[in-house]
């Protein structure tokens, strides 16, 4: 594994085994990638032939993230393709923004709810039938086993995902195995989720950015009882596979203890754990953490101090506790920061276009910003 970690990219499962077709007209490498593969290399057959002067740009996110010592996409994917899916062709598939959350950090080019909301029209891939039959194509060119992931917008929600998934089933061969994995809100289920747990191995990612009244105002408008009896309801069915993925913010760094009762509330449901894989959210900038303001940071530093002794002796908050100290170390050496009213004038401007107030919801997070304007 060492040998395939350098910082060159040299090596990225992603460009060898995997296509992500966005709501662009092109295919991607991987969600982060900032720039279509040119067409001559879409076919995974070429990608090796890639110009590293192509891969050294377009992948710059994940380089920025390890140069800063930090785990990046690359970084987990390589792992997971190495211990589980070397004999895996993997597509990442985003049609469409359709979703039913009004999240505090997302926007109206990623939900088609916040497009409602602003009087916008909803932001779709424009070529979806089309990247249907490249994906089917790819599977008929393959005797590899294929995985399916599907985020969006919300990804129980956009119909030509399971008609992507049927016209997959089709081709397939007797001796290929098909895995299917969705990142999702988790507050909606409907018949098509229903069927297919109950002939496949699916992975469910459950975005949530916290627990109680601060999960239901930064995801707005979820609904906690309902999240919980739809991982019951899963889990009943033989889905075991369940990872919760947290966006950590200047928004709930303050509001992260709350998981540890959520994670009572899953032993005591399941009789088993769940684990969290948690990243950092950086746009929009607003909310990101090292973008706080210095005066700011000290009281963060202190939380991520609890919060780490909160999380070290429990095995599903191992990624959050790295995560934790990977932040650490950044805010110490990091000088980016924007004022507080600038942050401020973010949060209640969202406030105001969802009708809700984050001093009520958010109480630890209004305490520390009154400390700040009375120091």
């Amino acid at each position: 594994m060492k040998e395939k970690m350098h910082l060159d990219y040299n090596y990225c499962a992603m460009l060898k085994n995997a296509t992500c077709y966005n709501m662009g007209d092109d295919a991607k490498a991987c969600d982060l990638s900032i720039h279509s593969i040119p067409k001559e290399y879409q076919s995974l057959d070429f990608r090796q032939n890639l110009a590293s002067e192509w891969i050294s740009e377009n992948c710059k996110k994940c380089i920025d993230l390890e140069n800063n010592n930090q785990k990046s996409q690359r970084y987990y994917l390589n792992s997971r393709f190495e211990n589980e899916l070397e004999d895996y062709i993997y597509f990442d598939i985003r049609f469409s923004s359709v979703c039913n959350l009004v999240c505090v950090g997302c926007s109206e080019q990623y939900s088609s709810s916040w497009a409602k909301l602003k009087g916008l029209s909803v932001r779709k891939k424009q070529n979806k039938d089309q990247a249907i039959e490249n994906i089917v194509s790819e599977v008929k060119k393959t005797d590899k086993n294929i995985l399916l992931y599907f985020a969006g917008g919300e990804p129980f929600l956009i119909k030509e995902h399971f008609h992507l998934i049927a016209k997959v089933r089709e081709v397939l061969s007797n001796d290929q195995i098909l895995k299917l994995q969705f990142l999702t809100n988790l507050t909606r289920l409907n018949d098509e989720v229903l069927d297919l747990a109950k002939s496949y191995e699916i992975i469910l990612g459950i975005s949530i950015d916290s627990w109680g009244e601060a999960n239901q105002y930064l995801r707005y408008p979820c609904n906690n009882d309902e999240i919980i009896n739809n991982i019951v309801n899963l889990h009943t069915l033989g889905i075991r596979r369940l990872y919760f993925q947290p966006t950590v913010s200047l928004l709930n760094i303050f509001h992260l203890r709350e998981f540890l009762n959520l994670s009572k509330i899953i032993r005591d449901r399941l009789k088993e754990k769940v684990m969290y894989y948690p990243h950092l959210l950086v746009d929009p900038v607003e909310l990101s953490i090292f973008n706080t303001p210095k005066n700011l940071r000290a009281f963060i530093l202190e939380e991520i101090t609890h919060l780490k002794n909160a999380f070290k002796n429990i095995s599903e908050f191992k990624y959050f506790y790295d995560l934790l100290i990977s932040i650490e170390a950044n805010l110490a050496v990091n000088s980016s920061a924007l004022e507080l009213p600038e942050i401020l004038k973010y949060i209640e401007r969202k406030d105001e276009e969802r009708n809700l107030k984050y001093e009520i919801s958010l109480p630890e997070l209004k305490k520390i910003i009154d400390k700040v304007y009375n120091e």
